[in-house]
């Protein structure tokens, strides 16, 4: 009967083949030391057990973000950063089932600038979706498990009339119910230029989600559950930002000209504010002979390709910024960090002439 009960429970354990192995080593262990037969080993295996359904769920329950993070950066998250996440993360718990489906909206994250937003998709306890995500990054190769609504799933009261405002990217996890049947989806909220009028990451600011359906397969769409859910929710930001410069400097940056040919030129840079999750810069002055009101600067953008801004850390870490966007009539462009920066821990940022920004010196 025990024999039953421990498949039972460890079969619901999530955990690598290491810790297994580890668990098995210790029952022969205490059935070498044990002194009677029976109980002695059975309570020790059912505590650790326990203690591995704690860690298992402990597992499970880690901050999402952390873990996208660690997905899209190339090095291991610093504690720093790990840290960062978890005091800002906020946390949401909103679900909806309909029709058996699930949908949770977990946790967001925003530095004023730009946010993220967490949810999980759980389908009935029979649907595997492992085998349904085929996204090798944000629409994937567009064989992606996604909303039929995929085009208006996120709108902001601050601006209702505009079009998609997030990038939607799926990413498949274990959750520890030893089920196939969830997802987790990061929706990654960038700023868009026709936005300068208002403030979408305001805490006052409501946003809306709206989801229909779920489909698969691109541009021949597959149904794969039928049902809407909606959710309202408001963001929290982190207020951390760093002013690098004092006067305007010039650097060397791709213009975009409006007859659609492009040439590396002198561009003035006349502010820039670090956030933890990217770089606003404006650039242009009277001086300038462009007209920048027609000519977009793609700063961190080459002739021959990408050539990324860095966010150079105390420790010697470089940590790619890298441009998303750009209003040539603001004057104005956004430089993404590929992992959140922790602003105490930044040296300078290093932009890909050669140009470094220092970082002010608190007092």
């Amino acid at each position: 009967m025990f024999k039953d009960e421990y498949q039972a429970v460890f079969s619901q354990v999530t955990a690598s083949r290491e810790t297994h192995r580890r668990i098995l080593a210790m029952t022969r262990q205490t059935k070498k030391r044990r002194s009677s037969r029976g109980w002695t080993s059975k309570l020790i295996l059912a505590a650790v057990l326990v203690s591995l359904l704690a860690v298992t769920a402990g597992a499970a329950s880690q901050n999402w973000f952390v873990t996208y993070f660690s997905r899209e950066g190339e090095k291991p998250l610093s504690q720093d950063q790990v840290e960062f996440i978890e005091e800002n993360t906020q946390d949401i718990q909103q679900s909806q089932t309909c029709n058996g489906w699930t949908i949770a909206l977990k946790s967001a994250i925003s530095d004023g600038v730009k946010g993220y937003v967490q949810l999980s998709v759980t389908a009935p306890a029979d649907v595997d979706l492992s085998q349904i995500p085929q996204s090798s990054g944000y629409f994937g190769s567009r064989n992606d498990f996604l909303p039929k609504s995929e085009d208006t799933a996120l709108t902001c009261e601050a601006y209702p009339e505009a079009g998609v405002l997030a990038n939607i990217g799926s990413r498949w996890q274990e959750d520890g119910d030893g089920l196939k049947n969830t997802v987790n989806y990061t929706l990654d909220i960038s700023p868009d230029m026709e936005w300068a009028e208002c403030d979408p990451f305001d805490p006052d600011t409501k946003w809306h989600l709206h989801w229909v359906d779920f489909v698969k397969g691109f541009p021949e769409q597959e149904t794969v559950a039928e049902g809407t859910w909606d959710f309202d929710f408001t963001f929290r930001s982190s207020e951390e930002e760093v002013s690098l410069l004092d006067s305007p400097i010039q650097t060397e940056a791709l213009v975009l000209h409006g007859s659609g040919e492009s040439s590396m030129e002198n561009v003035t840079l006349v502010s820039a504010t670090l956030r933890p999750f990217g770089l606003t810069v404006y650039y242009g002055d009277e001086q300038d002979t462009a007209d920048y009101s027609r000519d977009n600067v793609a700063f961190g953008e080459g002739e021959d390709g990408e050539i990324p801004w860095y966010a150079v850390m105390k420790d010697g870490q470089k940590i790619a910024l890298h441009y998303h966007d750009g209003n040539p009539v603001e004057r104005y462009s956004y430089m993404e960090a590929e992992t959140p920066l922790v602003l105490t821990e930044v040296d300078h940022i290093l932009l890909s002439d050669g140009t470094i920004l220092s970082i002010p010196v608190s007092e």
